[in-house]
């Protein structure tokens, strides 16, 4: 993830910045990671900003957004979950071919049908 000297550090993707994906923001950014939440409550990014001290950026969620970051990262965590619901499909898998080589995609809604 990074805290190395004179290494790159990792990109981590979080889709959905819910209390899951702010529990795995915080080790990935006090490892040194690029980290991105992408969130679809309008909402959710401010209070982000403001629980995570401003130390990554939050965006809103579509497709083409979610798609172009996934392709870049070293480590994407779905944590999309709708309570008694299947998990809405965040990355189309023809998407997941195109993740960079070694890249690692964990997906936390598995027992829901899964995000991705």
């Amino acid at each position: 993830m990074g805290g190395v000297p004179r290494v790159i550090p990792g990109k981590v993707v979080i889709l959905v910045g819910g209390i899951v994906g702010t529990d795995d923001a915080k080790p990935a950014l006090e490892l040194g990671a690029n980290v991105n939440i992408f969130d679809v409550d309008f909402i959710q990014p401010r209070y982000l900003d403001n629980v995570l001290e401003n130390y990554l950026p939050a965006f809103m969620s579509n497709r083409k957004n979610i798609e172009g970051e996934v392709r870049k990262v070293d480590l994407a965590i779905g944590t999309m979950l709708l309570t008694g619901a299947n998990a809405p499909r965040l990355i189309a898998k023809d998407i997941l071919p195109q993740m960079r080589k070694r890249s690692v995609m964990v997906d936390v809604a598995v027992d829901q049908g899964g995000c991705e």
